[in-house]
């Protein structure tokens, strides 16, 4: 089992590496021996982040949601488009969708 987490960065510049994280975290805790691919890590090592459209990372992204077989879905994904392209896509392609219920309480 490969995760790949999918959770909302525009509009979280300042907290999205600790939300990621935490999240990361949480992943593992509830599947253990999983390898998870934090796209949030990835993006750190992307270079000048001025130069990149938000394009750039839904291709980065989508790339490596191809290496999981999971996708867990991060609080307040269902607000980013972003995020609402990587489901469809994960749908599209068979990915199973993981989230936390307490994620969906109304």
């Amino acid at each position: 089992m490969r995760i790949y987490l999918s959770g909302p960065i525009t509009g979280h510049e300042e907290d999205y590496i600790e939300r990621f994280a935490a999240a990361q975290k949480e992943a593992l805790e509830k599947h253990p021996g999983a390898e998870l691919i934090n796209p949030a890590e990835v993006m750190q090592h992307m270079g000048d982040h001025a130069q990149l459209t938000h394009q750039n990372y839904m291709d980065v992204s989508l790339t490596l949601m191809d290496m999981c077989t999971h996708v867990w879905l991060m609080d307040g994904w269902q607000d980013s488009a972003g995020c609402g392209a990587e489901v469809m896509y994960a749908l599209e392609t068979g990915k199973e969708i993981l989230y936390d219920p307490e994620d969906f309480r109304v």
